[in-house]
């Protein structure tokens, strides 16, 4: 497991609401997150799996930082669900990818969840920006 919590980049576009997080390596392919509208993981390589970046649209819908989608007690922030059902996790610091079988192609691998530990401090200047939202 790499350590993330100082190499993750945050980007936000707020005319478009799209946020992205990336740990600066180089990825080889992404995918749709199945459990998740319009958000998105790039990955170090299909066979590690690895999430290097995540990209996420309507990403305004998170903020403010609360239940279900984030857990304070360890400031994990997830996107989509069923995490205890994946049969791949894939840890890359402070971002966790949770894989399952395709539905589709059952010898592959679809990836359905996202988490970002640390969140509040990931996030804290995209969280700032949107003091009207409580």
């Amino acid at each position: 497991m790499r350590g993330l919590t100082r190499n993750l980049k945050m980007s936000y576009d707020p005319d478009n609401d799209i946020l992205w997080l990336r740990d600066g390596c180089p990825s080889d392919g992404s995918s749709l997150l199945e459990e998740v509208p319009f958000a998105t993981i790039e990955m170090r390589d299909e066979e590690s799996r690895e999430a290097v970046g995540v990209e996420i649209s309507g990403f305004s819908t998170y903020i403010p930082l609360r239940r279900p989608d984030y857990y304070e007690p360890t400031d994990t922030l997830t996107f989509g669900t069923g995490r205890e059902t994946a049969t791949l996790i894939a840890e890359n610091g402070d971002l966790v990818a949770y894989w399952r079988p395709d539905e589709f192609a059952p010898h592959d691998l679809e990836p359905f969840a996202v988490d970002l530990r640390n969140a509040s401090k990931h996030l804290a200047p995209l969280v700032a920006a949107f003091p009207h939202k409580k």
